[in-house]
């Protein structure tokens, strides 16, 4: 299994598990905020009925009308309150208690009316005194018993919701602990079971570099599977028999040349032609380059050749199909032919000499831009004031040459295009910069921009063979320079690179 799918699915496994808690949780937290409202609905009716008897014993004492009204205003509130509490409350014992105390708020209402229809104590004295006072006595005493009766089935309600709510709340930290400690234990096994296969898989990578630097040759890493690792260890081990063969093969030359020329020539003779030889692979190595490059351009000669005779001659035979599959063709072959030159003028920069002398950058720059033949009305050229630099001058071109043809290219969607070069001198060094309106780049990926084939497009948006800024570089680097470049997806980009300032080391 590929590491990146072993990821995937461990990443898929956490984030189950964290969308499972985080659901677990989000019914425990609405669970308690229920208890909590049930909760504050029973504090609430406490309140309530006390605000009620408040009302009752200013009447009892007064008799006005309108503490009668604020009465019976308290109790319509009070059974709305009840009512309400019959749908927030769940337990039996809640429901049971609601309905007793509507049913004690009911009985009370009627006690207070035949309480409130009594004449009051000045025209009981005028009528009959005793049994007036006597029956306004008795209703009252139930009143106040129904009333504390009320206030007693209020606290139990108000325990109830207490206990439920303290009960929802330790069962919701109980779960919140449980769940996390269940979500920080998967993350771990994950990470785990990653890290241990990595770190195996590392090691033995490790030991055998070590082994092979060393100079056991022959030992190999052996990794099983298909994963990326394992491939790498495959690679390094088809490497590593290369090296065995070659070094074999070093060994018995170097040992064969030595038996026959130490008859012959003493030790400093023997430098002296080892030295001698190097030169002489060096000149192999770049006579072999452009043979391998000969040898390669012939048969996509031919087959550019032979693919435009077949469109020429045979199109008649031919449907759009088929010419269309020959053009691409002809297209990837000059593609080819164009990376081929490319990387030889990579590997060329490298071995080429230098000749330090001052150069004229503005001068060069506008060369560049003339020479790539890009002039016309929706292209703005501008070169500001450029510093002296000392350097190669054919280098300097190809650098400006590369990083304009690369500006051109990537303004090409824009209706109107502007490419700026400007100069500036810092403390040890002179900076120049190419900046365009063209498409830019994310900069996440800016360091990628100066590989050899790192392209952030694909051939088919625009053309290139992901080797211009590789060579910008390289030359950059040989000058003692370095380069770099920022933008913004849409928005354009600026290409910057640092030379050292007159008479600097490089």
């Amino acid at each position: 299994m590929h590491l990146r799918t072993r990821f995937r699915i461990s990443t898929a496994i956490s984030l189950g598990a964290i969308v499972t808690i985080g659901s677990i949780l989000a019914w425990a937290m609405r669970d308690s905020r229920r208890a909590g409202d049930a909760e504050d609905l029973a504090s609430g009716l406490r309140v309530a009925i006390m605000e009620r008897g408040a009302t009752r014993d200013e009447f009892l004492l007064y008799r006005e009308t309108r503490a009668r009204a604020q009465w019976e205003l308290a109790s319509a509130r009070l059974v709305s309150q009840l009512r309400n509490a019959m749908t927030v409350f769940e337990g039996v014992d809640s429901r049971r208690t609601i309905d007793e105390m509507l049913n004690i708020v009911e009985t009370s209402k009627g006690l207070f009316e035949e309480l409130a229809r009594l004449p009051d104590e000045r025209e009981a004295v005028l009528r009959t005194p005793s049994v007036s006072t006597a029956l306004r006595a008795r209703l009252a005493s139930k009143l106040i018993l129904i009333s504390l009766d009320l206030d007693d089935h209020a606290s139990r309600l108000y325990s109830l919701a207490t206990n439920r709510s303290r009960a929802t709340q330790n069962r919701t930290m109980l779960l919140a602990i449980l769940l996390t400690g269940s979500s920080l234990a998967i993350t771990a096994a994950n990470a785990s079971m990653a890290t241990r296969l990595l770190a195996r898989r590392m090691a033995r990578l490790q030991e055998g570099a070590e082994r092979i630097a060393a100079g056991d040759l022959g030992h190999r890493i052996g990794f099983a599977g298909d994963d990326e690792l394992a491939g790498l260890g495959r690679s390094f081990d088809a490497m590593a028999a290369r090296v065995e063969a070659s070094y074999v093969s070093l060994e018995n030359e170097v040992a064969e040349r030595r038996r026959t020329e130490a008859q012959v020539v003493v030790l400093n003779r023997d430098l002296e032609r080892t030295v001698l030889g190097l030169n002489a692979s060096n000149r192999e190595l770049e006579a072999f380059s452009y043979s391998v490059s000969h040898d390669l351009r012939a048969p996509l000669r031919a087959v550019d050749g032979f693919s435009r005779i077949l469109l020429e001659d045979h199109a008649p035979q031919l449907d759009a199909e088929g010419k269309r599959l020959l053009d691409v063709v002809r297209s990837n072959a000059r593609q080819m032919g164009k990376l081929i030159d490319d990387l030889l003028s990579f590997s060329r920069i490298g071995r080429q000499e230098m000749a330090r002398l001052p150069v004229d950058m503005a001068a060069l720059a506008r060369s560049a831009f003339d020479g790539l033949g890009a002039s016309g009305d929706t292209i703005s050229f501008t070169v500001g004031p450029l510093p002296a630099a000392e350097g190669d001058s054919s280098l300097m071109r190809q650098v400006w040459a590369n990083l304009i043809s690369n500006a051109l290219k990537f303004t090409g969607p824009k209706a109107e295009r502007f490419i700026q070069i400007e100069g500036r001198t810092e403390a040890n060094s002179v900076v120049y910069s190419v900046k365009d309106n063209g498409v830019g780049f994310d900069m996440a990926y800016s360091k990628k921009l100066f590989g050899v084939f790192q392209r952030l497009h694909s051939s088919a948006e625009f053309e290139g063979t992901g080797v211009g800024l590789a060579l910008v570089q390289r030359i950059v680097h040989r000058h003692g320079g370095k380069v770099w470049a920022e933008g913004k997806v849409g928005e354009g980009a600026t290409f910057s690179f640092s030379l050292p300032g007159p008479g600097g080391s490089s």
